[in-house]
C-alpha cells in the first residue's frame, strides 16, 4: 500500500472510535433520563387516573356500609376469612376508610387452632381488638 500512512490511519480511526464512545455514553445517559422521567409520568397518570375513578365520588361515609355490607351478617373470622384486612390493601383511600370503621374489626369468631403459631393469632386479635375502638364487641371462641 503505498502512499497510505497506516499509523496516521489508525490514528484517526481511533479518534473516530473515542468519539463514537463519547457520543454513545451521552445518548446512553440522555435515554436513562428519558426513561425515568417516562416512568415517574406514568406513574403520576396512573395516580391521577385513580382519583377519578367513580368511587372516589362516593362519600366515606357511604364506602364505610358498603364495606360493612361486604361483611354480611354475623362475625368474622380474621384468620380464615380476614376481609377487613384484605380492604386495606386495596388503596390508601379504602385503607383510611377501613380503619376509620370500627365496626369492621368488633365482630369476631375465633376458632382455636393448634396448628397456628400462638403469637401471630394474638398479634391479630389484638389488632383487630384496637381497631374496634369504641364499637361494642362480639366474640365467639
Amino acid at each position: 500500500m503505498s502512499g497510505v500512512n497506516l499509523h496516521a490511519e489508525l490514528y484517526k480511526a481511533w479518534e473516530e472510535f473515542d468519539e463514537a464512545e463519547v457520543e454513545l455514553r451521552k445518548l446512553r445517559r440522555r435515554i436513562s433520563a428519558l426513561e425515568e422521567k417516562r416512568d415517574f409520568t406514568q406513574s403520576r397518570c396512573t395516580n391521577i387516573i385513580s382519583l377519578l375513578a367513580p368511587i372516589r365520588r362516593l362519600p366515606p361515609e357511604i364506602i364505610s356500609k358498603i364495606f360493612a355490607h361486604t361483611l354480611g351478617p354475623g362475625l368474622v373470622d380474621p384468620l380464615k376469612h380476614p376481609l377487613p384486612v384484605l380492604l386495606t390493601h386495596v388503596c390508601s383511600y379504602w385503607r383510611h376508610i377501613a380503619l376509620s370503621t370500627p365496626t369492621l374489626w368488633s365482630s369476631l369468631s375465633v376458632e382455636p387452632r393448634y396448628d397456628h403459631n400462638s403469637a401471630q393469632t394474638k398479634q391479630i386479635l389484638d389488632e383487630f381488638l384496637a381497631r374496634s375502638g369504641t364499637a361494642p364487641l362480639s366474640i365467639f371462641i
